[in-house]
């Protein structure tokens, strides 16, 4: 009875040994067969992701690929910061030694590297053309991104074309498999609405399994659009408005050309303006019939005007060389009117009415006054403080002269010697000439007592033996001076001193020295 319950046991034992073998069995060749889902996945994505980058290359860089595939053998032209040149290949013109790290970098590409997630396998791309000879072809440019070597099977050599097949499908509509037959060789087979795709491409090792993308300007979605390379016109507005009413911008533009009318709100220029150009830059240049019409026109440099200008009101800040004919001048700056390069003479400030300004008139020459009068508006006191060869009124009226900083009283000039009498006729001698009178003296002006009203002080220290000098305006005064700082600092080439300009505000200058300006305002107080 034990004997037959122990083999039963065994039987039961046996039994239930080999289903768990083949659970395990089981679940062993499920788990091994995810793995290699997983890695086929993490591979096309992989290859996805940088065959994109290389489609956005092609469409960005297109014109500079045509230029470079119609250029003479050993050119190079530069794309994003590279250089490349270009080589023939049985598909026709390629860019040569274009590898994954040169488009990352030139696209800007983040997040992804320039080596696969595949053991032993490296990314080649492919950037061809093979119809474009000359300007009048259309120069489609094409790519395919491709591994230099097959997901291979666990334990064998061969390709694992479960997790190549799961790669391609994660690629999508754009991705292939490079297949071999004895009329094409090794070649990657595409799928497309027109069937199978067959591209030989050139490999470093031609074998079957090497999984790859394809792209191009024509299918890149790009194109449904505008093309970024400039290829194909517009058909269309281009409206930079959104619905919501939000404005966007073109921004670094070079030359816009076009037949229509530019409508602005504003228009900023840093160079010329130029109506009816006519392309002609001799010089001088040619300039059509057409006008510039404003309202208000405003230039931060040079207006030229060849023939003449008429207007009501002008504001310059510039230069006016030639004949300017308007109501009023309103300048903030300064009137000049004088010789300018090549020429001898200076110019003239003529006026038929009357010159007024607020500051000072200076003049080198003789200043000429006609059957007018000169009136002077301010009046001085007697021994107040003065500068220069000037004359002034007093408060009396009476003619002063500037000598030795004073204002003093002029005095009168002895008057005339009368004419000699005319002889009287004959039998009778002629009244002797009455000799002429001597010219009163002026009167002597009030003594006038000086007093400091105001001090102002100004210190500054410039020690740099490379200084080339700082120079300040200190504003109107009666006085200044300047004298060295307690602060010693004096260099070799040091200068410190003030002095009064024509418009009768202070200077100071000070160079690789310190010092210290110091000005004062007087009152005068007549006794």
């Amino acid at each position: 009875m034990r004997r037959k319950q122990r083999g039963v046991f065994l039987v039961g034992a046996a039994i239930a040994v080999a289903v768990v073998g083949m659970l395990i069995t089981f679940w062993g060749a499920q788990q091994a067969r995810h793995m290699r889902i997983e890695k086929g996945a993490v591979v096309g994505e992989a290859l996805k992701v940088l065959g994109r980058h290389v489609q956005g290359f092609v469409v960005q860089h297109h014109g500079d690929i045509k230029k470079l595939f119609l250029s003479n053998p050993g050119t190079r032209i530069s794309m994003g910061g590279l250089e490349m040149s270009a080589k023939t290949t049985d598909l026709g013109k390629t860019i040569a030694g274009l590898t994954a790290e040169s488009v990352i970098r030139v696209m800007g590409a983040k997040g992804i590297g320039a080596s696969p997630p595949l053991a032993g396998a490296q990314y080649q791309i492919y950037v061809y053309s093979d119809n474009c000879a000359d300007d009048n072809s259309k120069c489609d440019i094409n790519s395919v991104t491709y591994l230099s070597a097959p997901i291979r099977s666990t334990y064998a050599a061969e390709p694992d074309f479960v997790a190549s097949g799961v790669a391609v499908k994660k690629i999508g509509a754009l991705g292939g498999i490079s297949h071999k037959d004895e009329k094409n060789g090794v070649y990657f087979r595409f799928r497309d609405g027109n069937g199978i795709v067959p591209i030989k491409v050139p490999s470093p090792d031609p074998e079957v399994g090497l999984i790859a993308v394809r792209g191009g300007n024509q299918i890149s979605v790009q194109d449904v659009f505008m093309r970024r390379d400039g290829t194909r016109p517009m058909l269309g507005n281009l409206n930079m408005e959104e619905r919501k009413g939000k404005h966007h911008n073109i921004a670094g533009a070079g030359d816009i050309t076009g037949i229509g009318t530019l409508s602005m709100k504003q228009l900023s220029a840093s160079q010329r303006v130029i109506a009816g150009y006519t392309g002609d830059d001799s010089v001088p240049p040619k300039y059509g019939s057409a006008s510039i019409v404003a309202k208000g026109l405003i230039a931060g440099r040079d207006i030229k005007v060849e023939e003449r200008l008429t207007t009501k009101n002008l504001t310059v800040t510039g230069t006016v060389k030639k004949t300017l004919t308007t109501e009023s001048i309103n300048a903030e700056g300064t009137i000049h009117a004088k010789k300018g390069p090549g020429t001898s003479a200076g110019g003239n400030l003529e006026a038929d009415g009357n010159i007024k300004a607020d500051g000072n008139i200076s003049s080198r020459g003789t200043v000429t006054i006609g059957s007018g009068q000169l009136h002077m508006g301010k009046q001085f006191s007697p021994g107040s403080w003065c500068t220069g060869h000037s004359i002034g009124l007093s408060f009396e009226g009476l003619l002063m002269a500037c000598q030795n900083n004073q204002w003093r009283v002029a005095e009168g000039q002895r008057g005339e010697t009368g004419e000699r009498g005319a002889q009287g006729a004959r039998g009778e001698r002629g009244a002797p000439g009455e000799k002429g009178d001597r010219g009163d003296r002026g009167p002597m002006g009030p003594r006038a007592e000086v007093k400091v009203a105001r001090t102002y002080t100004w210190y500054r220290n410039d020690c740099n033996p490379g200084s080339a000098g700082e120079v300040y305006n200190l504003g109107r005064w009666d006085y200044c001076d300047t004298v060295q700082s307690m602060r010693a600092c004096a260099l070799p080439n040091q200068d410190r001193r003030v002095w009064r300009e024509d418009n009768g505000e202070w200077t100071f200058r000070i160079k690789q020295v310190s010092g210290v300006a110091y000005c004062q305002n007087f009152e005068y107080e007549i006794e």
